[in-house]
């Protein structure tokens, strides 16, 4: 396989992808941050599974948008819009392989309703992840300036010491199907593509652990290594046996948060159906829905009461913890975490009646959303159609990181069954 020396399209556009993403995250039912929690979910998530995101959908993707672009430099594009339109074309193309080799029942395909009038491509999506990933090998480059490599052709780089050396932007990839981009496509990747896609992840490191930031693996490269563990429904009950003292840690921070938290976020449904049914007299669908989920959550406190003692006990290293990894965690949301979590340790049940965590959650969304907030403002209430977005645990993005896991799991499994 020859390694390629180019990349990217469109305009260096990092923080329109984020915002993109941010609006995708507050979409999705286990993400929404109606209480500004976000920085604090988003940083654990970062730590156990770099490269992923909440707009991920099947692992593949890590290879088909290098490959589309390999695609595109190889014909030579001469100028900035034949390099973009060309890019477009091939995604497109990619859509419709992926639409043709699947069946309708397969997820995950971005852009199979939308076709070619996709606004959001997988290039878009997958970028950052790409470096993070190893992947992409220049891991800094903005996407204009890996346009640029490819228009100038841009072979070497010169060093620190004034050597010249290949200018290198992907890793040694597995080769593309034939007929790629045209011919059809599987959203999952092959034998060979899955192994390189694990070894991948199992190379991903902790940014900063305090230890040795070289040798500590991620959650995400410790499961990559045992993939049976991305059966599990939550990182905390992953084998503890496979992670590391640090991870061990970091898990457990996760896991009370998780669990504490949760009875926030059900608490601010909660006053939203008593709003909603003092202004309008009516209850919306799923009462009774959030009232098994009250039950479950305090049930779940008291038994593991000790643990989450323990947990509140170690709540500043938690902020210290995340803050050191470079997630911005406020005067403010210290003081919001710590309220309710001080109190909902000691009382489940008063937690979920007492009328001052009412308020406190109350003006913690007003100061957050201002005129959107549900809470103080009559149209967002009225617009709420009483969904329980938000009454999930927080998985910090588990659910993302262990379906690409499982997705090369398949591939191999095929490859076994076959052989």
């Amino acid at each position: 396989m020859s390694t390629s020396t180019f990349t990217w399209l469109q305009f260096d556009a990092e923080q329109s992808r984020r915002a993109r993403e941010l609006v995708r995250a507050l979409e999705e039912p286990t993400t929404l941050d109606s209480l500004g929690i976000g920085t604090i979910r988003d940083g654990f998530a970062n730590l156990f599974f770099p490269g992923t995101s909440t707009l991920h959908t099947r692992v593949r993707y890590f290879l088909l948008v290098p490959w589309a672009m390999q695609h595109v430099a190889a014909r030579g594009p001469r100028s900035r819009d034949q390099y973009d339109r060309w890019l477009r074309d091939t995604e497109v193309a990619t859509i419709d392989a992926l639409k043709a080799g699947n069946s309708l029942e397969t997820v995950g395909i971005i852009g199979r309703n939308r076709g070619a009038n996709i606004q959001q491509l997988p290039s878009t999506i997958y970028w950052s992840g790409t470096a993070a990933w190893k992947i992409r090998l220049a891991d800094r480059l903005t996407r204009g300036d890996a346009r640029d490599v490819v228009l100038q052709h841009r072979q070497t780089r010169r060093t620190d010491d004034g050597q010249a050396t290949p200018y290198l932007v992907w890793d040694t990839l597995p080769t593309p199907p034939d007929g790629f981009p045209e011919e059809p496509l599987s959203v999952f990747p092959t034998a060979d593509e899955a192994e390189y896609l694990l070894a991948k992840m199992a190379q991903t490191r902790v940014p900063s652990s305090g230890l040795d930031a070289e040798a500590e693996p991620t959650l995400l490269a410790r499961i990559a290594r045992e993939p049976v563990q991305a059966e599990a429904d939550y990182p905390w009950q992953v084998d503890r046996v496979v992670l590391s003292p640090y991870l061990r840690d970091l898990v457990d921070l996760a896991w009370g948060f998780s669990l504490v938290i949760q009875g926030a976020r059900l608490r601010y449904l909660s006053l939203l159906f008593e709003a909603r049914a003092a202004r309008t007299g009516e209850t919306p669908a799923n009462r009774d829905l959030l009232e098994a989920r009250l039950a479950d959550w305090t049930n779940e406190m008291h038994d593991e009461s000790d643990a989450v003692e323990h947990w509140l006990d170690r709540l500043p290293v938690m902020f210290e913890t995340l803050s050191d990894q470079g997630a911005r965690i406020g005067t403010a949301m210290r003081e919001f975490v710590t309220t309710w979590s001080t109190r909902a340790v000691r009382d489940p049940v008063e937690a979920l009646t007492d009328e001052t965590l009412g308020h406190v959650i109350r003006m913690r969304e007003a100061t957050l959303k201002k005129s959107s907030a549900r809470l103080t403002n009559p149209s967002p209430l009225l617009a709420w159609n009483g969904e329980l977005v938000g009454a999930d645990r927080l998985d910090f993005r588990w659910g993302v990181a262990s379906a690409h896991i499982r997705d090369c799991v398949a591939a191999l499994e095929v490859t076994d069954a076959q052989s």
